[in-house]
């Protein structure tokens, strides 16, 4: 489920326009698993956060059923372990 307060990522090279954007403005970004109560719940709260002035940054989501390549390309890119949920904050390029 992807809400119009989130961005979505399409595929790597526009993964790269946001964290080329992170050296503007952070990027928030939230990796969700539709098959997981928690990740369900961590959406939630995301949603909550913007619906009450969230916006000093910018947010984008991904999909991990849908586009699982491009979850473990975020993972090999910022040298994290791929999970979900998972909210990785991004500013100048680097997971803050």
């Amino acid at each position: 489920m992807t809400t119009s307060r989130f961005d979505t990522i399409r595929d790597l090279a526009h993964l790269e326009q946001f964290v080329a954007g992170s050296f503007d403005r952070p990027l928030v970004l939230f990796k969700h698993s539709r098959s997981c109560g928690t990740s369900h719940q961590a959406l939630d709260e995301m949603q909550e956060h913007l619906a009450t002035g969230g916006r000093d940054a910018t947010y984008a989501m991904l999909t991990v059923q849908e586009q699982r390549d491009l979850s473990d390309a975020i993972a090999r890119h910022f040298a994290v372990r791929h999970e979900t949920p998972q909210v990785l904050v991004i500013r100048d390029g680097q997971v803050a």
